[in-house]
């Protein structure tokens, strides 16, 4: 989507006068005029026009009148001809044609009248109809009725249908075209507020528009409730500013300075002394012991860092982990939270594609081989859960004799009265590891392990619901606070974040003194014999 300024479409531009209106204008105007001689009006009766001052006029209501920009998809065809009053579908990134064909023979129609902002949570299709076809000139658009294969062309009237990208098709069946690999990744983020505080609608509204307009910008609210913006540089955020404040928002904004993540972890224990000694004598560390308010429970939690191959690993395949946590809580649910299954009906009685079903057990092996090369080879059974939002890089481990719920097939073992309060510690595990106790930063590469669990036996007389749910919340903010304790005795880290790229130059440049005062330079070679170098 690009804009493109009211008073330049085709439509709204003044047409050139045919000769009969040429003939018709002309004799409405001799007419006028014989009428006024009739009347007596004399050309020194005419009174002047008073001059306006320039001082009247209100810079307000010269922004009024600035012409508004509408948005046209920049589009290509693929395959047949494109028509004015073609009824197609829109298509999402995320359309899957097999789960909307089953939603079609199930007898779920596609609405006409619906937009982008009307459908509900896993449906991408919406139906529209073309109205406006535009021959992409340079700046000159030019109306026309049908465009066939192979050309570049704009569309207009889809403001509503398409977010960024999105594939037009007369079926359903069409898989929706991925979006193009963009160089410029998005790194540098700021937080937007406007200056009035009455004006958040405006800035919305402008943000949104600001975010089909430009593929490479992207807008989202955070937790906190902050509008962040992410550019690919300073000159990007520049432009993005800039057509906010004239273009979409109209409004004043106050731009907060360059937001960095930060991350916190652990190291492991040095090696040698102050003195590059090696340290003989390694003193035992302490593992904290904490109770519930009420003295009920008791837990004792270890932490050790992971390794970087298995931090790594974790995190390229963040989607899958939350995808098999989110399908098998589902799962549970339908059935059962006892329900007992095995590895592989997990997987094959489930909805996921055989795609995604060989990408799971792929993962598994990569993360049970990477567990096995760093000898933790039976700490990959006892895993418990992943952290935060139960996909990141750290791992929650059950070292105890509770038989917990297993993430890979959720198999729960009866009898154990400690399985009510099995989420409990898994949400305290997910609000440690979300803000760690440095600067509330998330974690990453933190392993804790859950020695000892207990919960001391409960006279039925004074066991209750309401005492159950007393317990269940002292539990969770226990272990978080068990969590954030031992972070702290394992030589916390904060973790920055390294912009890496690749940066070419002729061989003539001297390109070192500067790259090497910022930043370290990990390697160079020469490209090819033209002399051109890889930094």
């Amino acid at each position: 989507m690009f804009p493109v300024d009211k008073d330049l479409l085709p439509e709204n531009r003044p047409k050139p006068l045919t000769v009969e209106e040429l003939a018709r204008k002309k004799e409405m105007a001799r007419q006028r005029h014989a009428e006024k001689m009739l009347q007596g009006f004399t050309a020194d009766k005419v009174e002047s026009t008073p001059a306006i001052n320039n001082n009247d006029v209100k810079h307000d209501d010269l922004d009024d009148k600035k012409p508004d920009s509408a948005l046209v998809a920049f589009a290509r065809v693929y395959s047949g001809t494109i028509k004015i009053g073609d009824e197609v579908f829109v298509l999402g990134p995320k359309h899957n044609p097999a789960i909307a064909l089953e939603r079609e023979e199930a007898g779920e129609q596609v609405d006409p009248s619906l937009v982008l902002r009307d459908l509900k949570p896993g449906r991408h299709i919406t139906r529209v109809t073309i109205e406006k076809l535009y021959l992409l000139m340079g700046r000159e658009l030019i109306a026309v009725n049908q465009v066939p294969a192979g050309n570049v062309f704009g569309i207009g009237g889809l403001e509503e249908h398409i977010l960024k990208t999105a594939t037009l098709s007369t079926t359903i069946a069409c898989p929706s075209f991925t979006e193009l690999t963009s160089l410029a990744v998005p790194i540098l983020r700021v937080a937007l507020e406007p200056k009035h505080p009455k004006d958040l609608p405006k800035l919305i509204n402008g943000l949104r528009l600001l975010n089909q307009a430009d593929a490479c910008a992207v807008v989202h609210i955070q937790e906190t409730g902050e509008i962040v913006l992410s550019t690919a540089g300073e000159v990007h955020l520049e432009r993005c500013l800039e057509d906010l404040n004239l273009r979409y928002a109209k409004i004043d904004i106050n731009v907060s300075e360059p937001i960095v993540p930060l991350r916190e972890t652990i190291v492991p224990p040095p090696k040698l002394d102050m003195v590059n000694e090696a340290i003989e004598k390694k003193t035992e560390e302490v593992v904290p012991e904490i109770w519930t308010s009420n003295r009920q429970c008791r837990f004792e939690v270890d932490a050790k860092p992971l390794p970087e191959n298995i931090t790594k690993l974790l995190e390229r395949n963040a989607g899958l982990i939350k995808l098999l946590d989110g399908h098998c809580n589902g799962y549970a649910k339908e059935n059962g939270v006892h329900e007992s299954l095995s590895g592989e009906n997990q997987f094959n009685e489930t909805s996921m594609s055989n795609k995604r079903q060989k990408e799971m057990m792929v993962f598994k092996d990569e993360l049970k081989t990477a567990f096995n090369e760093a000898g933790w080879e039976d700490e990959f059974n006892k895993i418990w859960s992943f952290g935060p939002r139960k996909c990141g890089p750290n791992i929650l481990l059950n070292a105890t004799d509770y038989k917990h719920k297993k993430f890979w097939d959720h198999q729960v073992e009866d009898g154990d009265s400690r399985v009510v309060y099995d989420s409990s510690v898994i949400n305290g595990f997910q609000l440690a590891t979300l803000a760690g106790p440095l600067c509330e930063e998330s974690m990453m590469g933190v392993c804790f392990i859950v020695r000892k669990w207990q919960i001391l036996d409960i006279p039925e007389s004074v066991y209750s619901v309401q005492s159950r749910g007393q317990l269940s919340g002292q539990i969770m903010s226990t272990f978080k606070e068990a969590c954030r304790r031992v972070f702290s005795l394992r030589r916390p880290r904060l973790v920055t974040p390294m912009y890496s790229c690749n940066v070419l130059v002729n061989s003539d440049v001297l390109v070192y003194d500067s790259i090497q005062d910022q930043n370290k330079m990990k390697a160079d070679r020469m490209k090819d014999k033209r002399g051109i170098s890889s930094c």
